[in-house]
């Protein structure tokens, strides 16, 4: 007898993570697109192959994650608008003491003194903002500020600053839990060596079947729907190996050569890249 077709090799281990997932992506599309009834007759069992995607599924949530996470461009952006009601915050109080109105005058030299110790806080740590701002608001609603705050009008920008503030709070606190959720996670190259193991272990099931099938002429149809499905398989490892090594090659000839050498070895002037 011949011997059976094989599965070819992949790179797989030498991709990039987002390379690696939508390697695995591909090949579980054409598993997933024989159908679970027909990867029965195959060996290939409901719960090895709902493992698989699974574990498919995580891969490619991981190689989509941004470097920086939503949660920190939130912060950032409400750390700018807290800064930003702080400060006029500091502008209508320094222009009350300016004012020809004696109440305002009177009422923004009670919230000078006050305010005298918050000053700079917006170049403060952003933790350590939050805390002082809470503290200023504790003092802005105590008695002898209220009715200050109410002369000068500034009632509508300590509650958007508390707004804001509880909001950054908040904000922070889930990004510290996600970071500690990803930390308990199984690494990214556990995950991907269990991914490769579970296409590896499909692989050997499937081939296993066509080489009994083959001994059976009785099997042909299922001999054919294994021989179409490693075609397929096959062709899938070949177009991700050809992108690979397109992609290695490209990288390799964008390298620049020695600097300061010409092709005949002689020197030159090379100019700085600013």
């Amino acid at each position: 007898m011949a011997v059976f077709k094989k599965f070819e090799r992949s790179q797989a281990t030498k991709y990039n993570n987002s390379l690696h997932a939508a390697y695995h992506t591909a090949q579980l599309k054409q598993l997933q697109a024989v159908g679970e009834e027909t990867l029965e007759t195959m060996h290939v069992s409901g719960e090895l192959l709902e493992g698989y995607a699974m574990v498919v599924d995580d891969l490619t949530e991981r190689s989509m994650e941004a470097q920086a996470s939503t949660a920190t461009g939130d912060t950032t952006a409400l750390d700018v608008e807290r800064d930003r009601l702080l400060s006029m915050l500091f502008f209508l109080v320094a222009s009350g003491l300016l004012s020809a109105v004696a109440e305002e005058q009177a009422a923004a030299k009670t919230l000078d003194v006050i305010l005298r110790v918050y000053k700079g806080i917006q170049g403060k740590a952003m933790d350590v903002e939050t805390q002082m701002i809470r503290g200023l608001l504790v003092d802005l609603k105590k008695d002898e500020a209220a009715a200050a705050v109410t002369t000068l009008r500034l009632n509508e920008i300590l509650t958007q600053l508390e707004t804001v503030n509880d909001k950054f709070e908040e904000v922070k606190e889930a990004r510290v839990k996600d970071r500690q959720a990803k930390h308990l996670q199984v690494k990214t190259q556990d995950l991907r060596l269990l991914a490769d193991t579970q296409l590896e272990e499909i692989q050997d099931l499937i081939r296993a079947t066509g080489i009994i099938a083959a001994t059976d002429p009785e099997s042909a149809v299922l001999l054919g729907m294994v021989n179409d499905l490693m075609d397929d398989m096959n062709g899938v490892t070949r177009n991700f190996k050809t992108v690979f090594n397109q992609s290695t090659a490209q990288k390799e000839a964008n390298k620049k050569p020695d600097e300061g050498e010409s092709d005949d070895g002689n020197l030159e002037f090379v100019p700085v890249e600013k």
